[in-house]
């Protein structure tokens, strides 16, 4: 990403502070941080979101956000890194997540992974 990217990028995610409306600024840092995470190092992304403070669980959707952007490289690679990250209230949306996205492309590796990680309460609503 150009510096004047990069720039764009970091004034786009600062004037989302500023909306009022707490349903419009989730949705809005999830597309923000959607977009950059096509562009920019996975890591910057990841780092720069866990060097913030958000209300709630956004901070692990955002990450879910990033991993799923950039798992078309590898789509287990990022589907365990999601799993591995995870706690136990955001796992069943980091599964159902890599779920949804890997299962369209290549359903039996997608399913032999979730065989692998056991299935169970927490990843039922991923099947």
């Amino acid at each position: 990403m150009s510096g004047g990217a990069r720039r764009g990028t970091a004034t786009a995610l600062q004037e989302i502070d500023s909306i009022d409306s707490s349903s419009l600024k989730r949705e809005a840092w999830k597309q923000a941080i959607g977009h950059w995470a096509e562009d920019a190092p996975f890591e910057e992304v990841v780092d720069w979101i866990g060097a913030r403070t958000f209300e709630g669980n956004l901070a692990s959707r955002l990450e879910r956000e990033a991993a799923i952007r950039h798992a078309s490289d590898d789509p287990q690679a990022m589907a365990n890194w999601l799993v591995e990250r995870a706690d136990p209230d955001s796992l069943p949306g980091h599964v159902e997540a890599a779920v949804q996205f890997w299962a369209a492309d290549q359903p039996n590796a997608c399913g032999d992974w979730l065989h692998e990680i056991g299935l169970g309460p927490q990843t039922d609503r991923a099947v």
